[in-house]
């Protein structure tokens, strides 16, 4: 529900997401999620969040 609402919004200002607007979104969704984004070879590894590195200009995915 909450997730929802943060897409909404963003929808109904109109506004144009960057890049790191939608990777904020994202790690909204995953810290409200009650199940983990896992990798189907390596059941020990599963999605954590997703961080920007100014210095580069790109957005990692940090795992766990």
């Amino acid at each position: 529900m909450e997730g929802n609402i943060v897409l909404n919004s963003l929808k109904e200002r109109g506004k144009k997401r960057t890049p790191v607007d939608i990777m904020h979104e994202i790690n909204i969704l995953l810290a409200m999620m009650t199940c983990k984004v896992k990798d189907k070879n390596d059941p020990d590894w599963y999605l954590d969040h997703l961080e920007y590195d100014g210095e580069e200009n790109e957005i990692y995915f940090i795992c766990k």
